[in-house]
């Protein structure tokens, strides 16, 4: 999976952790120095004090380290994944996509758009429940289709988006037709029991034309309501 976006006022992951790690090496010189002073001989009873006043408190900002960098690692994944499925959530892909697209321009590109089918009434025969129960399970399943460096999204609802950095047209239909295959293959374990389901599939790959990863998206989208429109359960491709 891609690494976590930089978001406006916010250190990216790589400084943050850079600036932590020269804090608490910091504070592990002042902790063992402090260690070493108030073991020497000669030294006062003020002087004794003030070490032992100066180690207590670097291993408090030591502890207060930790906690911050708890509290940050919270906030990103917050603001960048989806509450139930785990996976990155809309924003986070699209400051990908943009990313992706903006970094080398002539590599190939692909978006897959997928799509449950139905999935309203198992919402309306089960309860919203076992519904969440079927987007994780088709999120683990769409996951195990996909290659490491692919990035799998939930964009609302019931419809999740994949991705595809580096990846010719014939490699995306192979990898969107995978999807379709593990997602359908066998019933999805829910509290009420298995229920099969099956998704609709569109692939897009970015054009000579595109303007942004916007028309790209905007094909796959399109794509992917062909597949509703010609019987669901399966994957279209765009002209």
């Amino acid at each position: 999976m891609a690494t976590e976006p930089a978001s406006a006022g916010v250190l990216i992951q790589d400084d943050w952790s850079d600036l932590t790690y020269e804090a608490r090496t910091e504070l592990d010189n002042i902790i063992g120095f402090s260690e070493i002073l108030q073991e020497e001989d000669g030294q006062s009873s003020e002087a004794r004090t003030d070490l032992k006043r100066i180690h207590r408190a670097a291993l408090r900002v030591l502890e207060l380290v930790s906690r911050l960098e708890t509290h940050v690692h919270a906030t990103r994944a917050q603001a960048t994944l989806d509450p139930l499925t785990g996976i990155a959530n809309r924003r986070y892909f699209e400051e990908r996509c943009v990313a992706v697209f903006d970094q080398v321009p002539q590599i190939h590109l692909s978006v897959v758009l997928i799509d449950l089918d139905k999935f309203k009434l198992v919402n309306d025969n089960y309860g919203h429940l076992v519904g969440d129960d079927v987007l994780k399970s088709v999120v683990d399943r769409c996951c195990n289709a996909v290659r490491d460096a692919d990035l799998v999204a939930r964009l609302a609802g019931d419809e999740f988006v994949v991705l595809l950095p580096s990846t010719d047209p014939d490699e995306a239909i192979r990898i969107a037709a995978r999807i379709r295959d593990f997602v359908g293959e066998s019933p999805l374990d829910t509290r009420r029991g298995p229920l099969p389901v099956t998704v609709s599939v569109g692939v897009a790959n970015r054009r000579d034309d595109d303007a942004s990863i916007t028309d790209v998206i905007e094909r796959a989208d399109r794509a992917m309501y062909y597949s509703k429109e010609r019987g669901r359960d399966m994957v279209s491709v765009a002209e």
